[in-house]
């Protein structure tokens, strides 16, 4: 009977890293669940290379119940995975989580550790400065998506220096950057080739600019707006 089970059972004789590329449209929580499904699935997510961690998956609307559900998920999740690279990692933490600013940090950071060659934050201003300068070093990234969640007060957080090597999609959403930010991406990013920006702040001297920016394959898109109404040529 158990011949029977397994011969009828394809997907598990699958190679692992077919497995592990169904396993990324799932989220994580069920992801975790198909542990029980067989002896051969019982650690496959412990090396899962695509993480994909959302706040709004763990409640429709935000509240401290979902927010210490989604904590303990996460940290646990990272403690008992194997230690084994990533090829995604995607942290979605776009809530005012209370005295998290470290946890989430600490997520990141692990992350980093772990050598992705995509890397997508959207969190808290709090947890972005502690990590930014290790995000913008990180040599193995390819496509990086940096956002914070918006309080509609910015401090500037892009590093001076800024190495990414192999980087070729930047996408920056509501960072306040300065005048020499051009400068440093170019010059630490050899290989890039798109490069977004949303609901960013261009401080340049006194002026402070609102800037939405796309840049890509030869296209320019660009709308830029002072905030006291001045049109830029």
């Amino acid at each position: 009977m158990e011949d029977t089970e397994n011969s009828n059972d394809i997907i598990s004789s699958l190679p692992d890293s077919v497995i592990h590329h169904i396993m990324s449209f799932l989220k994580k929580k069920e992801t975790v669940q198909t542990c029980i499904l067989a002896k051969r699935w019982k650690n496959l997510w412990r090396t899962l290379p695509y993480l994909h961690l959302n706040l709004n998956d763990f409640g429709q609307y935000f509240s401290m119940d979902s927010s210490q559900l989604f904590i303990n998920f996460i940290s646990n999740l990272l403690l008992l995975r194997d230690p084994t690279g990533l090829h995604t990692f995607q942290l979605n933490c776009q809530a005012p989580i209370k005295c998290a600013d470290q946890i989430i940090s600490g997520w990141a950071l692990y992350a980093l550790r772990c050598k992705p060659r995509v890397l997508s934050l959207h969190v808290p201003q709090g947890a972005a400065l502690q990590i930014c300068h290790s995000v913008f070093k990180c040599a193995s990234l390819e496509d990086l998506h940096f956002g914070l969640f918006d309080t509609g007060y910015k401090i500037n957080l892009m590093p001076r220096i800024i190495t990414l090597p192999h980087l070729k999609r930047l996408q920056l959403d509501a960072m306040l950057l300065d005048e020499n930010f051009v400068e440093n991406m170019f010059s630490g990013c050899p290989n890039l080739t798109d490069l977004h920006l949303s609901r960013c702040l261009l401080n340049i001297q006194s002026m402070v600019l609102k800037l939405g920016f796309g840049f890509g394959l030869g296209m320019l898109d660009k709308g830029v707006e002072s905030d006291d109404s001045e049109k830029l040529g």
